[in-house]
């Protein structure tokens, strides 16, 4: 197959409304909605405060929630991809066009070769003094303890979330900004709302919150240009999936 030539103009007639945005949005919202409706409703209908407590509790401990927060984690990732996929499907777009396999593993190994950048990088600013950084509760909450414990993660956080961050950022989102400002533009606001939604500036204030979200907004950006350049989710999704797996093997590996 031959590669698709970089498509620097916007795709033909968008077909996306803004609307279309925020709904997958809106699927997660609700189903966290739902999750904290439920612990609620259960613990009045128990009559027990302790409820809450408890699964508190359970969230936070290493040997008994990895399950727990993967399988929270995989619910709230759902119903956006089932909301996304609707609305590909009825406004008639289509992400995903095959790609040459030595596309799809050079993209792999770029998230890869990331994802070992960042962390030398990272590790080096750290090392000379020039940033701190501790790990906040939720991160160490991701840490593998496990073979089983690391293929279910690598399964939510280097397959399901990879694939739902990539369809809205690199999907939706960019189709829709691309029908409506240049490219340049277009990948700045991408790159930054994605950088941003991770709010590692929130969990890591300070250098090191800045570190990082401006490393996973060069990580969108760099996403884009395979969007842009193939035509195709598949190779941005391979290297997200990379750069996902990657980090989270180290920390099954080097849990210090």
């Amino acid at each position: 197959m031959v590669d698709t030539p970089l498509q620097s103009e916007p795709p033909a007639a968008p077909r996306l409304r803004w609307w279309d945005m925020a709904l997958p949005i809106m699927g997660g919202v609700a189903m966290l909605a739902l999750f904290s409706l439920g612990v609620a409703v259960f613990a009045f209908g128990s009559g027990n405060s302790d409820v809450i407590r408890g699964l508190a509790n359970h969230l936070q401990s290493k040997d008994e929630a990895y399950l727990l927060n993967m399988g929270i984690m995989a619910a709230l990732y759902l119903p956006p991809m089932g909301v996304m996929f609707r609305i590909a499907r009825r406004r008639g777009l289509d992400f995903f066009h095959s790609v040459p396999m030595r596309v799809a593993g050079w993209a792999f190994a770029g998230g890869i070769a990331y994802a070992a950048v960042f962390e030398l990088v990272q590790d080096g600013l750290i090392s000379s003094g020039i940033v701190s950084f501790t790990p906040s509760p939720g991160e160490l909450l991701l840490i593998p303890h496990n073979i089983l414990q690391l293929a279910l993660g690598l399964l939510v956080a280097a397959v399901i979330g990879p694939f739902v961050e990539e369809f809205y950022f690199r999907g939706l989102l960019l189709s829709w900004c691309r029908g409506k400002m240049s490219l340049a533009l277009a990948t700045l606001i991408n790159a930054g709302l994605f950088g941003i939604v991770h709010f590692y500036f929130l969990q890591h204030p300070g250098g090191a919150g800045i570190l990082v979200t401006l490393a996973i907004a060069a990580f969108g950006a760099l996403n884009v240009w395979w969007v842009v350049r193939t035509g195709s989710l598949w190779p941005a999704f391979a290297s997200h999936a990379a750069y996902n797996g990657a980090g989270l093997i180290l920390m099954f590996l080097f849990p210090g």
